[in-house]
């Protein structure tokens, strides 16, 4: 059969299912990207799915919700135009993609210290950080996916990377952030909820930084080989 660098130069989507699922998530890279995506999910579950139970418990009016999610969409705008830059001057999306978790963890911090702020309209500055967790990573996971995809597969790269980050991550974080709501209260839950995303956030960091120092071995290996040209 094709190895998976194969699949990458020739058009993968004429291959069988097996082949294209081998050609997608044959690659350390690419499932260090998959996880990603899932720690992304998880943060995004934990605060979409419980972030208005905690404002109604602080007496929140309706008005405030609704007006939450406003600032949240236009906290968007800015970051969707500056998509390119921001990664340009990051080195590439996995700067913007870190940036991404570390608003998620930074959002559910300030997230768990409302209540003693005493008024649940704090809530609308810290909704800016939608920007950088929905748009900084919505984008940069796309431009990632567009990077790793097979020839002919670039459609499948970014529908895996959706169903990861939407589907599987979104739903772990909605489960786990119920189970710690309804043992412990929100407060907790949100820290908790930063606690699991910080660590496992720490653990992508590391596979990347493990990945990057092999493939800098494996070119020096490369360079290495190389005859030297004979100048006589």
């Amino acid at each position: 059969s094709a190895s998976v660098s194969e699949h990458r130069t020739a058009d993968a989507g004429s291959l069988p299912l097996k082949g294209k699922l081998a050609a997608i998530f044959g690659r350390q890279d690419a499932l260090q990207f998959f996880y990603i995506a899932v720690v992304m999910g998880v943060g995004f579950g934990l605060i979409e799915s419980y972030l208005f139970l905690l404002l109604t418990d602080m007496g929140a009016p309706e008005m405030l919700l609704g007006l939450s999610l406003t600032v949240t969409c236009i906290a968007e705008v800015p970051v969707f135009q500056l998509l390119t830059w921001m990664m340009s001057k990051l080195g590439g999306p996995d700067g913007l993609l870190n940036i991404c978790l570390g608003a998620y963890v930074l959002r559910m911090l300030i997230y768990a210290q409302l209540p003693r702020l005493g008024s649940p309209y704090w809530v609308l500055p810290v909704e800016c950080l939608h920007g950088l967790t929905f748009g900084a990573g919505w984008g940069a996971g796309c431009e990632k996916s567009k990077a790793l995809a097979p020839p002919g597969l670039e459609a499948t790269q970014q529908g895996v990377f959706q169903g990861l980050y939407f589907g599987l991550g979104y739903g772990l974080g909605s489960l786990v952030g119920g189970v710690l709501a309804d043992e412990y209260g929100y407060q907790t839950m949100y820290l908790l909820g930063a606690l699991i995303v910080s660590v496992l956030w720490a653990c992508g960091v590391a596979w990347h930084m493990v990945l990057s120092r092999r493939s800098r071995g494996a070119e020096a290996l490369r360079y290495a080989s190389v005859p030297p040209v004979d100048q006589g």
